[in-house]
């Protein structure tokens, strides 16, 4: 009977101590898709001017992102994260052709840095 409880019980932590080594070397990324949008404004001077900004649901942190892939309806691109910009409450996009992007039809997916499993889980306890 002791030999049983003794063999379970190293069972059961050799098992959580290989669970706790798989959770330290998964990684996990966080990656948001969100639609963009073109607006055409009038400057000053009469021109008009397009500005492309992103409609999220979620609270990005752009200085978490390490890059990001516009998907437009023929393809898509990477860019880095040099190429976002925080005003007026809204995140835009700068140094991109607006002219490519279509409004709510083509999307962005935010790739985040990657963390471990085990982080991600000890951080969602506080």
């Amino acid at each position: 009977m002791k030999n049983k409880i003794f063999f379970t019980s190293l069972y059961l932590l050799m098992v959580s101590f290989l669970m706790m080594i798989l959770l330290i070397f998964v990684q996990k990324n966080d990656i948001y898709s969100e639609f963009l949008i073109v607006q055409e404004k009038i400057d000053i001077n009469g021109k008009l001017k397009k500005e492309i900004f992103i409609l999220n649901e979620n609270k990005i942190n752009i200085s978490s992102i390490e890059y990001f892939t516009i998907n437009y309806q023929m393809g898509s691109q990477n860019f880095n994260s040099n190429y976002l910009e925080y005003k007026d409450g809204l995140i835009y996009l700068k140094n991109i052709d607006p002219n490519n992007i279509i409004s709510f039809k083509d999307t962005i997916v935010f790739y985040g840095p990657k963390i471990s499993l085990l982080n991600y889980l000890l951080s969602c306890l506080y």
